[in-house]
């Protein structure tokens, strides 16, 4: 059985990836990704077998499950594959010991680097998918920061931050991370 490669893709654009990440990609006979990531990395997945993750997560486990032992997956996550990623869910159903794990920039590294600050003391959290009252509890810290869906966008933290007296609060806000229209 070949171990199952996660490979974080970093935030979007291929020349953010690491030469280990691509190198992982290159030798696997199997690529699971999303729709985005294979379209941003035509060029390395030619001639690989794709399978494209969907909402139903147990799916994309049960074709890695049944096609492990005779192929080399790569499943390519956005950002830093340890970092509010698809690789708890993995977890569940593939011990660590059979994964190989490949960590790239995340997008809350990519950002830090973009607005020239450190963030080595903020407080980082998810509001994805989440209820967004979650967020109140990292507002103690000085400097935050927020991985958003369509949902809990940064309009909806801003008018959070109004809503509870946070008028002098900077925000910085990154979309499309690493790619043309950033």
């Amino acid at each position: 059985m070949h171990k199952v490669a996660v490979v974080g893709m970093g935030p979007g654009s291929k020349k953010y990836m690491t030469v280990a990440s691509i190198e992982k990609i290159e030798e696997s006979d199997i690529v699971v990704t999303s729709k985005r990531g294979a379209l941003h990395l035509a060029d390395i997945l030619r001639g690989k077998k794709l399978f494209f993750i969907s909402a139903d997560l147990k799916e994309s486990v049960e074709f890695i499950l049944a096609n492990r032992n005779e192929s080399k997956i790569a499943i390519l996550l956005s950002g830093d594959s340890c970092f509010y990623s698809m690789l708890n869910f993995l977890s569940r159903y593939i011990k660590s010991d059979e994964m190989e794990i490949l960590n790239g920039i995340s997008s809350i590294q990519y950002m830090f680097s973009k607005i020239g600050k450190c963030y080595d003391s903020a407080v980082i959290s998810s509001v994805h998918g989440k209820e967004f009252e979650n967020i109140r509890r990292v507002f103690d810290g000085e400097l935050s920061a927020f991985l958003t869906d369509k949902e809990n966008n940064p309009q909806k933290i801003a008018k959070f931050l109004v809503e509870n007296g946070e008028n002098d609060a900077v925000i910085y806000i990154g979309e499309n991370l690493s790619y043309e229209d950033e």
